[in-house]
């Protein structure tokens, strides 16, 4: 740790030098622990240069953890309302599929049973539509009796009830209601894609029964992924629709684009942070959903008064800028003043400067006094 003494003397050899590269011996001399002084020929040989406040843009980046995900829409489990044994399943996982191919075939008693209870009702339906017809011709020339004629139209009634009810049920199973009323019993059950997408996971064999409800198979479509991620919450108010993001995938060096689309409003209590939604800016072919990726969001430019980076000396484990307290014909006197930062960049330093407007500092060569 250095100390500055009163009228402390240091030397600089390779600072100072000749316009003809004589080497020039000077020095500066420390009158107290806040001023320097300056010869005009120390300033000039050192390139030293004088400058003021000036207004920067600090550009803000947001660092987010998060993973890349998939829209609900966009996911797929494959399963059965009733149990049966796997007589047909081709694919693996990785395999593409469109919406509407067969996926899976299916065995059961029960489905040819379901089949030929539909086929009655139908058939019952059929001849009570007709006579329910009839009799409420006869009904409204007052033929018929009108207890006689509302249990007709009870039964009526009920005969449809039954065919949307056994009719809803085959409809699940991918039944062709139009073949099964001319008579055409499936022995095999069909199981159709619901979407476009890829197998991401496969839960059968062939001959193997799957209980009613149980996961078979489960499809994603990337077409719509995007990002997850989380913020804290002291950084939402950076955050707004529309913002850049770029991300990579953890253990990658590729870098991807992405653009901030939703911000979450419930906050994790444990953690303190929303999830916010991003879009994917292009498309990227190896990215799939579930890899942890780091974000650095791009919010709004701040802009504040600073000085270079140059300006700013680090002595004592603080930082201070060098204020010109006056100059003669002499030379330069500084005022070494304690500073408390706010922002950095690669090329200016935000500091509590609101005292100092309109002051001139030593923004270039003050490093090499320290």
């Amino acid at each position: 740790m250095k100390y500055f003494n009163n009228y402390l003397v240091f030397t600089l050899a390779a600072l100072l030098f000749s316009c003809k590269d004589q080497e020039v011996t000077s020095e500066i001399a420390f009158e107290d622990d806040s001023i320097v002084q300056i010869s005009n020929e120390q300033f000039e040989h050192a390139r030293m240069e004088l400058g003021s406040l000036e207004s920067h843009s600090f550009a803000t980046k947001i660092a987010l953890n998060g993973h890349t995900e998939v829209a609900p829409h966009n996911k797929a489990t494959i399963a059965t309302y009733y149990g049966g044994y796997i007589s047909y399943s081709p694919y693996l996982i990785g395999d593409t599929v469109k919406k509407g191919q067969l996926l899976i075939k299916m065995k059961n008693p029960e489905f040819i049973e379901l089949q030929e209870n539909y086929i009655k009702a139908y058939e019952n339906y059929e001849y009570l539509k007709i006579d329910f017809s009839r009799q409420e011709q006869l009904y409204q020339k007052q033929v018929i009796a009108d207890k006689d004629f509302q249990e007709i139209r009870r039964m009526y009634k009920s005969a449809v009830a039954d065919v949307e009810s056994l009719g809803a049920q085959l409809e699940l199973l991918s039944v062709d209601l139009e073949e099964l009323q001319s008579g055409t019993i499936q022995s095999e059950i069909s199981i159709l894609s619901p979407i476009d997408g890829v197998i991401s996971h496969v839960e059968l064999n062939l001959g193997v029964y799957i209980p009613a409800q149980s996961m078979m198979m489960e499809l994603v479509n990337y077409s719509d992924l995007h990002l997850e991620l989380d913020v804290f919450e002291k950084d939402l108010d950076l955050l707004e629709k529309g913002q850049k993001i770029e991300f990579s995938v953890v253990g990658s060096s590729n870098t991807y684009q992405a653009e901030l689309e939703l911000i979450g409003s419930e906050v994790e209590e444990e953690l303190r942070t929303v999830t916010v939604h991003a879009d994917l800016v292009g498309s990227y072919s190896k990215l799939i959903p579930g890899l942890f990726v780091n974000a650095l969001v791009y919010a709004q430019p701040e802009q504040l008064e600073a000085l270079p980076k140059e300006a700013f000396i680090s002595a004592d484990d603080h930082t201070y800028v060098l204020i010109l307290d006056k100059k003669d014909e002499s030379g330069y006197q500084f005022k070494k003043q304690l500073v408390e930062i706010h922002r950095t960049d690669p090329t200016h330093i935000a500091f509590d400067s609101a005292a100092l407007r309109g002051k001139e500092f030593l923004i270039s060569g003050g490093f090499q006094l320290f």
